[in-house]
């Protein structure tokens, strides 16, 4: 009887975690780890935007010098 009592609750509990997910991974992580890849992607943008900059700059100066 426990056991139909387990399997009961497992549906249940697994959906909570999202579905699939391990019982070790829990929610608190989820916010941290959100903020860290919002963090990531803004520096990754501003890098790549930087370099973009830095490459028209040189075109630039490279067309004002033989020009």
């Amino acid at each position: 009887m426990t056991e139909r009592e387990d399997q009961s609750d497992s549906p249940s509990s697994g959906s909570r975690d999202g579905g699939g997910t391990s019982p070790h991974s829990g929610d608190a992580d989820t916010p941290l780890t959100d903020t860290l890849l919002d963090q990531f992607s803004a520096y990754y943008l501003v890098a790549v935007l930087a370099v973009r900059a830095l490459e028209e700059a040189r075109r630039q100066r490279a067309l004002a010098e033989t020009g």
